[in-house]
């Protein structure tokens, strides 16, 4: 099985460079940094940067949360392996589930 966070996988989707920052100076820096490499060497660093998905402990701070919604992938589920069901998440309207 593999995790990543969720929220953080937005960076992969829109190819962003990914600083893992937990403050604003820190990102600043970090930003400004990757902003002044050669456009060759901020593929390599942004697709690197994208590793950072995969930490998915929790951090909820006022400049940076992670781990707050973790999402998992695997090769097959069969349903003789599941053991229960646990449904998250919100309720619509008419008070059943998404």
């Amino acid at each position: 099985m593999l995790l990543s966070d969720e929220e953080d996988w937005h960076f992969v989707l829109n190819d962003w460079f990914y600083s893992g920052a937990k403050s604003e100076e820190e990102y600043d820096r970090l930003q400004s940094k990757y902003e002044s490499l050669p456009e060759e060497e901020k593929g390599k660093v942004r697709e690197k940067s994208w590793e950072r998905i995969f930490e998915v402990e929790p951090i909820d701070t006022d400049w940076h949360r992670q781990g707050c919604y973790v999402q998992a992938v695997f090769r097959e589920l069969r349903l003789s392996q599941v053991r229960r069901v646990t449904w998250f998440g919100r309720y619509r309207k008419n008070g059943k589930r998404w």
